[in-house]
């Protein structure tokens, strides 16, 4: 089983009940430094995915049993997948299941047939932006800690001279 800790190359979770489209989705990606693990369905994806929290997920929106819209949703409320980065592949491409791929949590939308060549490209550059995402998240993780740690009043006030938010002793005499 490959884990986290033991990844050398970043995984992609490749959902599509046609195999021809996980194998050359697997070729493509594995030249460019990706290890892929692929599934049939939707219900295999979520199998696999409590197995294995992949870097970033591939996933067809048309497939029998569980729809890749079910299914992306599905994934996006695990607590490990908050700000997992999910590419919906489709040859759907009407604005209503553009509208729903993103309602359903998915952060990228690819029209097939695919361009091999610039999958890729696609792929790392989702998974360069979750990266910038979740280092956002940490350092405002650690700037509020520090901020929170902080004994004196502070005072956060708007261009208005209203007060926006107080912290410390004052804030809870003023209910804010």
């Amino acid at each position: 089983m490959i884990t986290e800790e033991s990844r050398e190359r970043p995984l992609v979770l490749v959902v599509d009940d046609d195999p021809a489209v996980t194998m050359l989705a697997g070729v493509a990606l594995g030249k460019e430094g990706f290890d892929v693990i692929d599934c049939p369905s939707g219900i295999k994806a979520l199998e696999s995915f409590c197995e294995v929290i992949p870097d970033a997920v591939l996933l067809d929106v048309m497939m029998p049993e569980m729809d890749g819209f079910v299914t992306c949703q599905k994934i996006s409320n695990y607590p490990e997948a908050e700000r997992l980065p999910i590419i919906m592949l489709t040859g759907l491409d009407d604005i209503e299941s553009i509208n729903r791929a993103y309602e359903a949590g998915a952060t990228d939308f690819i029209t097939k047939p695919l361009n091999w060549r610039l999958l890729s490209h696609r792929v790392r550059y989702v998974l360069r932006a979750s990266k910038n995402l979740e280092d956002l998240y940490r350092s405002e993780s650690k700037n509020k800690a520090l901020v929170d740690a902080i004994p004196d009043n502070m005072f956060r006030i708007g261009q208005d001279g209203t007060i926006l938010e107080a912290r410390g002793a004052l804030s809870t005499i003023q209910g804010t």
